[in-house]
């Protein structure tokens, strides 16, 4: 495999596990402050994109993602 490519994967990888690090954060505060569900409902899709984008990426790794949403 390319080394280049490899290495602009991970890139993505390290990039997608920061996002799904903010996206998180972003819904726990606003649980914590009772926010707008529907506003939860739209990150927690985005999570949940960026969740599989990744899990995609790390099957040409031959890892396997499993994420857990956090008991509301």
């Amino acid at each position: 495999m390319d080394m280049n490519i490899n290495d602009d994967k991970l890139a993505r990888i390290t990039d997608l596990l920061e996002q799904i690090q903010e996206t998180e954060s972003i819904i726990l505060s606003h649980k914590k402050l009772n926010g707008i569900q529907t506003q939860i409902d739209q990150y927690e899709t985005i999570c949940e994109n960026l969740v599989n984008e990744l899990s995609e990426l790390m099957n040409e790794f031959h890892f396997k993602i499993q994420y857990q949403k956090e008991a509301a």
